[in-house]
């Protein structure tokens, strides 16, 4: 088993997230799900693109596995546009926004906010976008 294309720094912590070790069954529910590991683990530090590609090789009863990541550009959050508010103060808002300018970009963290600003229960419609800079 081997983790190609990314970045050395991050191919041991890697290895842990795949939940794989060598010696184990061939398994192919569990090498996608080790590929979507690694994908929600890049996703987690502003990884937007991120594409991992999975190569097996099988002969002689042994499975030879290589992920092949393409990392793609680190996206960050920047600056918190606010629109179309007409009745709720601006700082209300904003403290439910838990993510800062040049954090890594996350899904999970916007997930987070529109549940958040949801649950004040002033809203009845919550609409989060990326804007490409």
């Amino acid at each position: 088993m081997a983790i190609t294309g990314a970045d050395p720094d991050i191919k041991n912590r890697l290895f842990q997230v795949l939940g794989l070790k060598p010696g184990d069954v061939y398994n192919d529910v569990d090498i996608s799900d080790a590929r979507f590991r690694i994908l929600d683990y890049y996703g987690n530090y502003g990884y937007t693109n991120i594409d991992v590609i999975v190569k097996r090789n099988i002969s002689d009863h042994k499975a030879s596995i290589v992920f092949n990541v393409i990392e793609g550009k680190k996206e960050l959050f920047g600056k918190t546009i606010i629109t179309g508010n007409k009745k709720t103060r601006y700082e209300v808002i904003k403290r439910e926004l838990i993510h800062k300018e040049d954090q890594p970009f996350n899904f999970r963290t916007i997930t987070e906010e529109r549940r958040r600003l949801y649950k004040l229960g002033l809203f009845t419609d919550v609409e989060i976008e990326p804007i490409d800079s």
